[in-house]
């Protein structure tokens, strides 16, 4: 079956998939819904994510993110970056109901004109 990915690309990604080889597409689509299923893409994509921050020369696993509904894609993150729209309980309301963690609120200054890059403002680690 012909492939897009380079021959260091298929070293990478080889030993995370399951040892079968392809027959035909039919075949394939059932094995893909299957293990779509069974969570398979989920590992392998968090594999590649962990490999990929260890090759950048990051940790591994990542501690801290953008409150979005990262939550069931990211279940490690425990830690919430939020513009200062987000003052106040309600998102601390709900973050508390899917989980335990830590928010922290980046404010423009009130003195600031214009565009200002905040630190820490959408990040994801």
């Amino acid at each position: 079956m012909p492939s897009d990915l380079t021959d260091a690309e298929w070293e990478i990604l080889a030993p995370l998939l399951p040892p079968d080889l392809f027959p035909p597409m039919t075949t394939v689509q059932h094995y893909f819904y299957r293990w779509s299923a069974m969570g398979v893409w989920k590992s392998i994509s968090h594999a590649l994510l962990l490999m990929a921050r260890e090759a950048a020369g990051r940790e591994a696993s990542p501690s801290a993110g953008v409150f979005a509904s990262i939550r069931q894609t990211l279940p490690w993150l425990r830690h919430v970056f939020a513009d200062g729209g987000y003052v106040g309980d309600k998102l601390c309301i709900a973050l508390t109901k899917i989980g335990t963690w830590t928010l922290e609120i980046i404010k423009r200054s009130d003195a600031a004109k214009g565009f200002k890059l905040l630190p820490r403002r959408w990040v994801v680690e």
